[in-house]
């Protein structure tokens, strides 16, 4: 997939009336970073709309402090970004699936990272914890109750790795979140995964419509009109609605704004969620500025009266919210110079970053009034981020144990490893019953004068399986290679941002292939380097070199997985083994080279070239 390549894909889209939209080759992108930049940036984007061009644009949250006339942080750019088109291709649900599937494929065929074709999280943390949070809900109730706000959208972080790529976890996002406001950015930068469901503002003709989502219910065990029927949801929701009156006041014709529909409820992922929606006719000669002015950020995401809650949030919030909360728009050609053209604009919620490190950002949050019972708007954030943060894992782990004398060697590190990744990936898991099965299925097994390697595997969904089968003499396979030599130069590099590297997980194919590919050439395994050409581990192994006396290994940073022996030598002062960032030069000038694994323990190899 190109980079600058833009997917807004609406759920709805149909054959008749494809409004999903694939934008792609940019002719230039438009940024501003600082308050003084704002204006000329938001002059360009009118300006290509009047050369006849296509601009699509995210407008960060913090950008709304500006127009609000607060202090900006200086950590808070960029404020705004905007990309501008020829053109782009419209298209019904059907073919952007299509679209996206395609460029899916091909994305795994070119991979070099995942030969697996697997995508999801692991490692999730939260900015705070339950504890924090109910803290700072207090302190808004009392806030409410001096008169200083009516209700506080009150929001966190939650963060993460991804694994995989992050096309790949859009398509499963997409599965279980369809939205009207779906988006798909794959930009130099950074990624941008939106499931929004909430409608922002739109123009068509002049006709402006705006939707605020204020009101949660979850579905399970209740029903739509248990939700439009409740009074503390019913009064959030209207708080909203008269802040957004309001705002389109400013903008609108005299007497045109009205309220089309109120209190209706649709489901969203695992809740329902309320909307109103209001209409109004925009003045003539609007421009882009003064439309943001009068409405951003939308009232859903900072609460009423806006302009003090968005500092009351700003004191009390940890952390940038950034493109959360903010709005991601398209912005059509317009016929008359002084007026805008055709719009349309989502509010930046359930919507997933991804920066080229693979770390990802979430945020969430929750309306909070003076009747909100603060433990269950807890829960109800945990709800709305479900279809992130309980998303299935898509890979196993695995342990291969020594087994000799029917004792399982190195047993408790094997373990503590296998429950540490169980918990990074969210996979359920019993240590009491899976020692119980290891051990039994030994017993079963074994004959106490040969030596096995047992593999113990912990499926996603919490299953064991296991394989035993005698370890077979190394014999003489004592030589290493470069792993892009029994590979070819397309797996020359592994990406250190990778968080499967650093677990033991069933998708191991290219590593697999490697100490298959070593043995058949002779050796043991082969030597992988990151994109940095920076060592990282063999195929099965960890790899140690002796510079002046003393040993060293790649850090786990480099991109590898921190093996049992590569721990148990590290730690050993008679090793005196020490963790350095090498290179190949290193590898090929060391005094001695060894290799470490579990089932072999540490021994000593020689690099060697390929016998064709």
């Amino acid at each position: 997939m190109p980079p600058s390549t833009i997917l807004l894909d609406d759920f709805s889209s149909t054959e008749s009336n494809r409004s999903s939209r694939v934008y792609e080759n940019p002719i230039f992108s438009i940024t501003a970073n600082t308050a003084r930049e704002v204006d000329s940036a938001l002059n360009e984007i009118q300006e290509a709309n009047r050369r006849g061009q296509y601009v699509v644009s995210v407008f960060n949250y913090e950008l709304g402090l500006i127009l609000q006339g607060l202090q900006l942080p200086d950590d808070a750019y960029p404020l705004l970004k905007a990309w501008v088109f020829d053109g782009y291709s419209p298209l019904s649900q059907r073919e952007a699936t299509t679209w996206l599937k395609k460029q899916w494929e091909f994305e795994s065929n070119q991979s070099t990272i995942n030969q697996d074709k697997l995508s999801g999280v692991c490692n999730i943390s939260l900015s705070l914890d339950e504890k924090e949070f109910l803290i700072h809900l207090e302190k808004i109730k009392e806030l409410i109750t001096l008169g200083h706000t009516y209700q506080v959208n009150y929001t966190f972080r939650i963060e993460g790795q991804l694994y995989g790529t992050p096309l790949g976890l859009y398509l499963r996002l997409r599965e279980k979140q369809p939205s009207s406001f779906g988006a798909f950015f794959q930009l130099d930068d950074f990624d941008l995964l939106s499931f929004s469901p909430e409608w922002f503002l739109a123009n068509k003709n002049g006709l402006l419509k705006a939707k605020p989502m204020k009101g949660t219910l979850a579905t399970r065990g209740f029903k739509p009109a248990d939700l439009a029927s409740d009074e503390k949801n019913r009064a959030e929701n209207l708080m909203i609605v008269d802040l957004i009156r309001n705002d389109l006041a400013r903008i609108s014709q005299t007497g045109s704004v009205e309220v089309e529909n109120l209190f209706d409820v649709e489901k969203v992922g695992e809740v329902f969620q309320m909307t109103s929606t209001v209409l109004s006719r925009l003045r003539e000669e609007t421009t882009l500025r003064k439309l943001l002015n009068a409405t951003f950020p939308c009232g859903s995401v900072t609460g009423a009266p806006k302009k003090r809650t968005m500092e009351i949030i700003d004191s009390l919030e940890s952390k940038r919210r950034r493109s959360y909360c903010g709005a991601l728009g398209w912005f059509d050609p317009c016929s008359n110079d002084n007026d805008l053209g055709d719009f349309a604009m989502s509010v930046l919620i359930r919507t997933v970053e991804v920066n080229k490190k693979h770390q990802i950002k979430f945020g969430v949050g929750s309306g909070i009034t003076i009747g909100s019972n603060n433990s269950e708007e807890w829960k109800e954030c945990l709800l709305k981020s479900s279809f992130l943060v309980k998303l299935p894992c898509s890979v196993g782990l695995f342990e291969t144990i020594k087994v000799f004398g029917c004792k399982l060697y190195r047993f408790e590190f094997h373990m503590r490893r296998l429950m540490r990744s169980a918990a990074n990936f969210g996979i359920p898991y019993d240590r009491d019953q899976i020692e119980f099965f290891i051990k039994s299925k030994v017993e079963e097994s074994c004959i106490s004068s040969l030596e096995y390697k047992f593999r113990i595997q912990l499926n996603a969904d919490g299953t064991l399986e296991e394989r035993i089968s005698k370890l077979e003499s190394m014999g003489e396979r004592v030589k290493i290679f470069w792993a892009k030599d029994l590979l070819g130069e397309q797996f020359m590099h592994i990406n250190s941002f990778d968080p499967l590297l650093k677990h033991k997980t069933t998708a191991r194919k290219l590593y697999d292939l490697c100490w298959r590919k070593a043995e058949v050439c002779g050796g043991f395994d082969g030597l992988f380097l990151n994109e940095k050409g920076e060592i990282t581990e063999g195929g099965r192994s960890n790899v140690f070199i002796r510079i002046e006396g003393s040993l060293y290994t790649p850090p786990v940073k480099c991109g590898l997985l921190p093996g049992i022996m590569r721990e148990i030598v590290l730690k050993d002062p008679a090793y005196s083994a020490h963790e350095a960032v090498l290179s190949a030069k290193d590898v090929r000038e060391a005094e001695e080279i060894y290799l470490t694994n579990s089932l072999r323990g540490i021994f000593k190899v020689s690099l060697a070239p390929i016998n064709n």
